[in-house]
């Protein structure tokens, strides 16, 4: 590995999802898991992980940095996480949640075209749980109340 390599990050879009124990608003969307989605950083300096989830405007979840850089460990076999463990579709587990691999950035495909020779699938999309629809109609009949107000 040459010295540029050390600097470089790749970026993976993950998901993973969780139990729903609430509903604070009126829903016609009973859905029993939320899938949340989240940004993972594999630092190839110190082969360390570290994992954002993006903020959601009025969300009501806590969201933002879920995990600063650690090594994480291959809970099968023990060892640390490597660039070869990562491909769209692979399921990681950290801290006992599973994040499923769905995209890479185009940086991180060329990272992988060149340097570890393995072309990246495609992107696989997230799985729908009904709340960014329903978040989206609800902003948008906000706007025309907003506006009629005006």
């Amino acid at each position: 590995m040459c010295s540029s390599d050390l600097r470089e990050v790749l970026r993976f879009y993950t998901y993973f999802e969780e139990p729903i124990t609430e509903y604070g608003f009126k829903s016609s969307i009973k859905k029993s898991m939320r899938t949340r989605k989240c940004t993972l950083l594999y630092y190839l300096a110190d082969n360390t992980i570290a994992i954002d989830e993006p903020k959601t405007k009025n969300s009501g979840l806590v969201q933002g940095r879920f995990m600063k850089r650690t090594r994480v460990a291959h809970p099968s076999h023990g060892a640390i996480y490597q660039p070869s463990d990562f491909f769209i579709g692979a399921e990681m587990v950290v801290f006992g949640r599973t994040f499923h691999v769905v995209d890479a950035d185009p940086k991180t495909r060329q990272y992988f075209r060149n340097v570890v020779q393995q072309d990246l699938e495609q992107e696989i999309p997230y799985p729908d749980d009904g709340f960014d629809t329903s978040r989206r109609r609800l902003e948008r009949q906000w706007k025309q109340q907003r506006q009629l107000c005006s």
